[in-house]
């Protein structure tokens, strides 16, 4: 009878043993963008439903968040460094819209926030944006 005891208790160690192991995977949510792409003068990175835009230098340009479709992105973008933006002389924080408003009385900045279109292929990642197209590859 101990015996038995013994060996259930053997299957519930290793039953709960691996129920923990399984909880503790991080299953890791990636997707065919997840990570850096280039196109030489700018990086994007995306990870989780977040895209960020910087320049090959560090400097911070736009982040925002993406969603995919298939083979097709969209890029929703949200906010903008404020260096970035040189001739405004901006602190080194983040504006949304409704900040670079106020700051340059410019109610108008549906270009800087027209959701950016594209396709992902592989390593091969195409951008439009306001009637331009960028090609960017994975690193």
């Amino acid at each position: 009878m101990a015996n038995k005891k013994f060996i259930w208790a053997g299957i519930l160690v290793m039953v709960l043993v691996f129920g923990m192991a399984l909880v503790a995977c991080d299953s890791g949510s990636s997707d065919a963008v997840t990570g850096t792409w280039t196109d030489g003068e700018e990086n994007i990175t995306f990870s989780d439903g977040d895209f960020e835009f910087t320049e090959l230098s560090g400097i911070k340009k736009l982040k925002g968040s993406y969603s995919l479709n298939g083979n097709d992105i969209t890029l929703t973008p949200a906010q903008y460094w404020g260096p970035f933006f040189i001739y405004l002389n901006l602190s080194a924080k983040w504006y949304s819209r409704s900040d670079l408003v106020s700051i340059i009385n410019a109610s108008d900045l549906n270009m800087a926030f027209t959701p950016i279109t594209g396709t992902v292929s592989g390593s091969s990642l195409t951008l439009r944006w306001n009637g331009f197209e960028e090609y960017y590859t994975k690193k």
